[in-house]
């Protein structure tokens, strides 16, 4: 029995925080559609029973016509090669409203042969066939928002809100592992897109506004083999396994310079599941840090380190460049030098150097009372203010701590 175990595509995105010309976004779209093609590939050639996708497949709900038709495609190509597909949206591409659909979920109504779609909470387990026959179970868990598990105003503490949504979470795994079917099953599978407790953050640290984390002995109950998570870019086993991310497929941003992307492959081994990390190609990313320039011209400072520098064609690279004060740095020049070593895409931050008699002045206000007199000037009822002031300072508490 074979199963790959997948997440974070986020199909549709070229890159957190930049804005490419078309070009390099064109580039940065089959940037990810090869890794997909990889793991596609593999699967259909080696005949694997199950292609798991754990969440934020899309960067978002409505990513356009191209990459929905793009990730149809290939999902056409796993079903007519009889690989089944589980699928379960994430945090990006999970509906913010009610009555809000995924793209994604025109594929689950239309019927699309082995192609399953959590995109709620699950009422029952869901129990496919192998190639040989063999039964396996699946607990698909979507993307669970703090306010969907309970009710916020009711939450008097941090601690309380955590406890509420691992009991929430808990009592549902619970409940689906009473099905009796679950007993004719050769092994059992957790699938769920969040944060566990003990996982270490990549960049999405950046776009995750709000995160309650998922205890191990929440996912791990009864006979499960394998909890197959989504939502953390960095590859990671908790706790020794059985939890494992796979990461997602490309780097997004340039605070995942230097992370090794991968997918998981599980092959059973003597009964047991045995994931391995199958490593991914990354495009080359590279941030070069430049100070003590010239202040006559430190364009012509510059233009030398990019000549004089080993630069990748086709890299995205970031320059943090500190400018002597009143100096002139003319981007135009640096651009064209860029463009003719086979840059696919750059980012120059520059920080000039302050004038000592403009300086900013560092505002000595403590930060509880610059969210106090703020949340003063917001009009909302003295209860919720009150509220916030006091997660507030329990955030700055427990920060000061680390």
């Amino acid at each position: 029995m074979k199963i790959l175990h997948t997440a974070d595509m986020h199909l549709g995105l070229t890159f957190i925080d930049a804005v490419m010309g078309h070009r390099a976004s064109e580039e940065r779209r089959l940037d990810l559609l090869s890794n997909f093609d990889l793991m596609v590939d593999r699967a259909i050639r080696e005949e694997y029973d199950f292609f798991l996708m754990c969440g934020d497949i899309f960067h978002s709900t409505n990513p356009g016509g191209r990459t929905f038709v793009d990730f149809s495609t290939r999902i056409g190509r796993l079903s007519d090669a009889g690989v089944q597909v589980i699928a379960i949206p994430g945090n990006h591409d999970a509906p913010k409203a009610a009555p809000s659909l995924s793209m994604t979920r025109g594929l689950a109504e239309a019927r699309a042969p082995r192609f399953y779609l959590q995109s709620e909470m699950p009422e029952k387990p869901l129990v496919l066939q192998a190639r040989d026959g063999r039964k396996v179970g699946f607990i698909p868990i979507p993307y669970l928002a703090p306010q969907s598990a309970v009710h916020l105003e009711e939450i008097e503490s941090n601690k309380e809100l955590k406890e509420r949504y691992n009991l929430f979470l808990r009592e549902l795994i619970s409940k689906l592992l009473e099905d009796q079917r679950l007993k004719e099953v050769e092994h059992l599978v957790v699938m769920a897109h969040g944060t566990v407790s003990g996982s270490t953050y990549g960049s999405e640290r950046s776009f995750v506004s709000f995160e309650i984390p998922m205890w191990a002995e929440t996912l791990l109950q009864g006979d499960v083999d394998y909890v197959a998570m989504g939502h953390i870019h960095m590859p990671q086993t908790i706790l020794g396994g059985p939890i494992y991310y796979p990461g997602s497929i490309e780097r997004m941003s340039f605070g995942e310079e230097g992370h090794e992307k991968a997918y998981i492959a599980l092959e059973e081994e003597k009964g047991e599941l045995k994931p391995s990390y199958q490593p991914l190609p990354c495009r080359p990313m590279m941030t070069i840090k430049v100070t003590n320039l010239p202040t006559a011209d430190p364009t012509a400072g510059l233009k030398e380190i990019i000549e004089t520098t080993d630069i990748p064609r086709g890299t995205l690279l970031r320059m943090l460049v500190k400018i002597p004060r009143r100096a002139v740095l003319r981007i135009g020049d640096l651009e064209n030098d860029l463009q003719k070593k086979g840059i696919l895409y750059h980012v120059i931050q520059t920080d000039w150097e302050m004038e000592p008699e403009i300086a900013f002045r560092r505002d000595t206000r403590s930060v509880q009372k610059l969210i106090k007199e703020q949340l003063e000037h917001l009009e909302i009822n003295e209860r919720v203010r009150s509220k916030a002031l006091k997660y507030a300072e329990k955030i700055i508490s427990e920060a000061g701590e680390h």
